[in-house]
């Protein structure tokens, strides 16, 4: 079942000096199935990021939306809903998590300072069930980090939750990241602190822009290993988009092959990558299948 369906998408930018529009994006057809995790694959500048900013209202002022229409579960939406939306149905974690941060605050000052009963029931189940160690409680006042007290005294649901949530997700130690501020950390760790504010939100649409390209290739595989984690414990659609079609071919359950803004090659996984039908697509997904 399709969560988010784009059809015949145009996108096009005015540039200084010019009197026509460049077109960025040419009558893009998408399908963001629901629960699935669905791959967008391209070079650098082919339109990926573009993309992702326009399911998400992001565009800025010289790029405009020329032609296209979306659905989100059958019912057909504007730009203006996708805006109202994003953050909590449609969350955009971009290639650059840093950025997503106040750099003059602390990562723990993102936590929303409530966290709605349905969201709760959700990150019980991600962590692991009422019964297990997720929501026992812990001595935080033992640490001695003032600003940790103040932070737990003012959301203690939600800064729990997203203690429990950042060791599931590789970090050892939850309390020194969320006491640091943005440029204190490396990528990798910002990436994790923005998943961890998207899992909070409980979105149903998580769009990775490039999520692991400052990790090393170790830490890459880790990584995406998490992500599909945490698409198979919740209810959770992902747009993965990517170069890296080493990644892709083992967690993403659908693929688009973008090139020079035009889907050029689209299908399940599996097969796209054993009987790929245009050159880009035999060309790129031959590079890791020798």
């Amino acid at each position: 079942m399709c969560l988010l369906k784009i059809e015949n998408l145009s996108v096009k930018t005015a540039q200084p000096g010019k009197t026509r529009a460049v077109p960025i994006l040419k009558e893009i057809n998408l399908d963001i199935a629901k629960d699935k995790i669905t791959a967008l694959i391209g070079e650098s500048g082919a339109g990926k990021s573009m993309l992702a900013k326009t399911i998400s209202a992001l565009l800025p002022e010289n790029i405009q939306v020329t032609s296209g229409r979306f659905f989100y579960e059958g019912r057909e939406v504007d730009s203006r809903w996708l805006k109202k939306v994003r953050g909590r149905e449609i969350f955009y974690a971009p290639q650059n998590a840093a950025a997503s941060f106040n750099p003059v605050l602390k990562l723990g000052s993102a936590i929303p300072s409530t966290i709605s009963l349905k969201r709760k029931a959700i990150i019980k189940s991600f962590c692991g069930g009422a019964g297990g160690s997720f929501f026992k409680k812990r001595p935080l006042l033992a640490e001695g980090i003032k600003s940790i007290k103040r932070l737990r005294r003012a959301s203690p649901p939600a800064y729990r939750e997203a203690i429990e949530i950042l060791k599931v997700l590789g970090i050892e130690d939850p309390l020194k990241l969320l006491n640091s501020y943005p440029f204190e950390l490396s990528e990798g760790e910002n990436q994790r602190a923005l998943l961890t504010l998207a899992i909070l939100q409980n979105p149903r649409l998580l769009i990775l822009d490039e999520p692991a390209s400052a990790l090393d290739a170790a830490a890459r595989r880790d990584f995406m290993k998490l992500i599909n984690n945490v698409r198979g414990r919740r209810s959770l659609s992902i747009l993965l988009i990517t170069h890296d079609l080493a990644i892709v071919r083992h967690i993403a359950d659908y693929i688009y092959i973008i090139l020079n803004g035009e889907i050029v090659e689209a299908g399940e996984t599996v097969p796209v990558f054993q009987r790929p039908s245009h050159p880009y697509t035999r060309e790129i997904t031959g590079l890791i299948c020798r």
